[in-house]
């Protein structure tokens, strides 16, 4: 028997009209009707949320500085090599990291290609999302919850970007899924087999997927509490015991090392906000409250500063919904996850709430719980009333789809320094003749005689890609000046990328051009801004400095 308590009206379809009761089975109800419109409506989210994603993959962004940073790895190590710590200190999940390798050998390193599996996980997530609703949620709920996720920037951001967060949000709705399943049926075989496979498998693919394994953990407790069933403790316990070995394994072969490497990433100005100010507890209410209102909560839409106080607000109308229709063990399985993941946040082992990006494994839970408080806000101010207020509720989703979408197709693109920085390296690429040299001036390691990359960020991590997409077969990286010859046939393009962030070492660019002149003869020097016009003014500006040298005569 399902454990799936809907109020009373969903389940015998009864509605209340004047004072006229119509029964389920009449064809005159005008339930039916109504329940009818919804699936179309439902349906028709579905259609603006997937079209917003298409949008915005087809488009092609250019790479931005934190998915260079995955990005590069995709060039210099393979398999085996990723087990290593990551450069530019990352902590990306090892199955993620095997995925896109997988995929960059199979399909290329286009942008396209890279975000491919983030784009199926997004597309995955989004039907998964919708059917979980129906079989969760009351049909005017579910209209709602499905509306919110599917026009949630965050979501559709993460779910078109070479980094693992669509991962972590398929993830966990797959487990979420599975063990609301498996409560509802646990005389299913078929449901509890497919969670004890997915859940040690999970803890690979997505850092997160922890908590929300320990959150079913906690669901499937109070399913044997409630059941003293032989059969169910048996599941419990190979559940538990598959999870916690994997987890360990998981632990100390790939993420302890990984996360040893990238140990002053936490003492950052951006996570030290994340954890939570044990040794000030007088200050822990004030942040519980501005992390709860900041980007944690940002869906559909949200921000720092109490940007997100609406959605934290039907949240909490939600939970108090779902509490009060006695669907607790429903609640402690979509919020059992923020209960471990601030404990963790207290020991600083993970984040908590000031990115939506490390959270979107709680996507699932903010979106149904608001959709849930939505309507117990529309039934209380609207009465029999409501379902004008979903329609237009959904209305505005609808804009918000078409808004997005709108804007994305204008605007193409993060910052306009990443795509002047494709344009500029796809120009010279076009420019470069196939017997043609670069020579990279930054170097991508310690050297003497020119500037590190690796120590300059996002933006130097772009340059870099970029390079290695579009530069012609024949790319040297910072060789040693005396090293530097000229090709028998072609010309040699000298490549300085500065970033405006980090002071340029000038004079090593000034001994290095010295040699350079010297072997290859007097260049022809091209000067690119990657600044927009609208940026604030800065000390000095990113740019692409290219020294043309000629061909032999």
């Amino acid at each position: 028997m399902l454990r799936n308590p809907l109020p009373e009206s969903e389940l015998r379809l009864i509605m209340v009209s004047g004072m006229q009761i119509y029964p389920a089975n009449s064809q005159e109800s005008p339930e039916k009707t109504h329940l009818r419109t919804i699936a179309h409506l439902t349906l028709g989210l579905l259609i603006l949320g997937f079209i917003w994603r298409l949008t915005r993959f087809v488009m092609g962004f250019p790479i931005w500085g934190d998915e260079a940073f995955i990005v590069t790895s995709f060039y210099t190590r393979d398999f085996a090599g990723l087990i290593d710590p990551l450069e530019y200190r990352q902590i990306a999940p090892l199955g993620f990291m095997w995925l896109e390798l997988a995929t960059s050998r199979l399909l290329g390193m286009s942008e396209w290609a890279l975000r491919t599996p983030a784009f199926v996980c997004g597309l995955f997530s989004l039907l998964l999302f919708w059917r979980f609703s129906r079989r969760s949620l009351d049909h005017y709920s579910a209209l709602l919850a499905v509306g919110i996720f599917a026009v949630s920037y965050y979501v559709v951001r993460h779910s078109v970007e070479v980094k693992p967060y669509a991962g972590d949000l398929a993830v966990s709705l797959v487990l979420i899924y599975l063990g609301w399943s498996v409560y509802c049926r646990s005389d299913s075989f078929t449901r509890w087999l497919a969670l004890i496979v997915a859940a040690p498998v999970a803890v690979w693919l997505s850092y997160p997927a922890v908590f929300v394994a320990g959150s079913v953990a906690m669901l499937l407790t109070v399913l044997l509490w409630q059941q003293r069933s032989r059969k169910v403790f048996i599941g419990c316990l190979i559940y538990l015991l598959l999870f916690a070995a994997s987890f360990a394994a998981m632990y100390f072969i790939y993420a302890r090392p990984h996360a040893q490497a990238a140990a002053g990433m936490f003492e950052g100005h951006t996570w030290r906000r994340s954890f939570p100010p044990m040794a000030e507890p007088w200050r822990l209410p004030w942040w519980f409250l501005k992390v709860h209102t900041g980007n944690l909560l940002a869906y559909p839409f949200g921000g720092k500063r109490g940007g997100s106080t609406l959605t934290f607000i039907l949240v909490i109308i939600g939970s108090v919904t779902l509490w009060r229709q006695r669907r607790r063990p429903f609640l402690l399985l979509l919020l059992g996850p923020l209960v471990l993941m601030l404990i963790a946040a207290g020991l600083r082992k993970y984040p908590y709430g000031t990115s939506a990006r490390v959270a979107q494994h709680m996507a699932p839970a903010f979106c149904l719980l608001a959709g849930v408080g939505l309507l117990t806000t529309l039934r209380f101010f609207l009465k029999d009333r409501f379902l004008r207020g979903c329609y237009i509720a959904t209305a505005v989703i609808a804009v918000i789809a078409v808004g997005g979408t709108v804007h994305d197709i204008l605007l193409p693109q993060k910052k306009f320094s990443d795509r002047a920085n494709r344009d500029v390296l796809r120009t010279l690429a076009d420019r470069t003749a196939p017997h043609d040299q670069w020579i990279i001036f930054n170097a991508t390691g310690s050297v003497p005689y020119a500037p590190d990359l690796s120590l300059w960020g996002g933006s130097a991590a772009r340059f870099r890609y970029y390079v290695h997409r579009l530069g012609p077969e024949n790319v040297y990286w910072s060789p040693p000046p005396r090293q530097i010859t000229r090709p028998d046939v072609g010309r040699t393009w000298l490549l300085v990328y500065r970033d405006n962030k980090s002071p340029f070492p000038q004079d090593l660019l000034d001994r290095y051009l010295k040699t350079a002149r010297r072997r290859l003869g007097k260049p022809q020097r091209h000067w690119f801004e990657l600044t927009s016009p609208k940026d604030p003014p800065r000390r000095q500006v990113e740019a692409i400095e290219v020294y043309e040298f000629p061909a032999r005569t």
